[in-house]
């Protein structure tokens, strides 16, 4: 019997160990979840139609668990629903299987950081999106501890470039709350997660009492996207 309230999600895996681990850092955070482990890719179709998720969770570094199958039959069955990619390393493969990417980074579109990302970050420019708003000269000739300052100033960007942010966990000190400023500054929806509240946080009734949206699970964010689309 699933508990009353929990989101139903997939999680597609050759490793119980990461369900498991995924249902006690949700549940331990406020979020009840009730997870179904597919190890087969091949009943991923049958899963969605039957159970109806509201997320999918692949750990696509393990043999069997293919992302372009993956994403093939979710757009097919279940278009909406949100899937998080789990795995070691972003390579070329994993872009080119999981659809559009935009890339947003904290150095000039000339620089790489780290430069192992060189080869990563050609394949991007050339085929996809990557956007800067570092300015090359001034990074160029300042100090290179000030260009520090650039990483969080990516989120400013972030923000413009999507209908909405959604805060899962931050600390007080995190970057992430750039974000959160920058989205309200730019009209742009602002959701935060139920748990954030129950932390004994300052920042999220700070954010709340400016426009935020407090939300307990995925069907409040889309309902409120809807709302704003029409």
């Amino acid at each position: 019997m699933s508990e009353q309230g929990a989101v139903p999600m997939i999680v597609m895996t050759r490793s119980q160990d990461h369900v498991e681990a995924i249902n006690s850092t949700l549940r331990k955070a406020g979020h009840p979840v009730h997870c179904t482990w597919l190890p087969d890719a091949r009943d991923l179709g049958d899963a969605l139609t039957q159970l109806n998720p509201e997320m999918l969770v692949a750990f696509t570094d393990e043999p069997g668990i293919d992302l372009g199958s993956i994403m093939k039959v979710k757009t097919q069955s279940a278009p909406e629903m949100p899937v998080l990619i789990v795995r070691e390393n972003i390579d070329e493969t994993a872009i080119a299987e999981g659809g559009r990417t935009i890339a947003v980074i904290g150095t000039p579109l000339s620089h790489t950081y780290p430069k192992e990302n060189a080869v990563l970050q050609r394949k991007i420019a050339s085929e996809y999106l990557i956007i800067s708003q570092v300015p090359v000269r001034r990074y160029e000739r300042q100090d290179y501890r000030k260009n520090r300052l650039f990483f969080p100033e990516r989120n400013i960007t972030m923000s413009a470039l999507t209908e909405a942010t959604i805060i899962v966990e931050a600390g007080e000190t995190s970057g992430t709350l750039f974000q959160a400023r920058a989205a309200l500054h730019q009209g742009r929806r602002l959701f935060i997660l139920d748990s954030c509240f129950r932390k004994g946080l300052t920042w999220p009734k700070k954010y709340a009492d400016k426009g935020a949206i407090r939300v307990v699970d995925y069907d409040d964010i889309r309902q409120h996207l809807s709302t704003a689309a029409h």
